[in-house]
């Protein structure tokens, strides 16, 4: 599979698969994220959760930490 063309997509992809953390994944990607401390939650991590049930950003995870990204297989 080729690099995602949503250059914020790849990131969050390349960022999850070093750190396997949705929130700094989605962060370091760029998103606009909110964070409301008060209710425990941030969009952040609702954005993540999102990006994660796609097929296309799974897919190219797993690729990826497979090392086929690094030229290893």
């Amino acid at each position: 599979m080729p690099r995602l063309e949503n250059p914020q997509e790849e990131t969050f992809c390349i960022e999850y698969s070093r750190h396997k953390d949705g929130q700094r994944a989605v962060i370091a990607a760029g998103y606009n994220c909110k964070t409301w401390i008060e209710h425990g939650s941030t969009s952040a991590s609702a954005r993540a959760s999102l990006l994660l049930k796609q097929d296309k950003i799974r897919l190219r995870i797993q690729e990826i930490q497979s090392g086929v990204f690094l030229g290893l297989r």
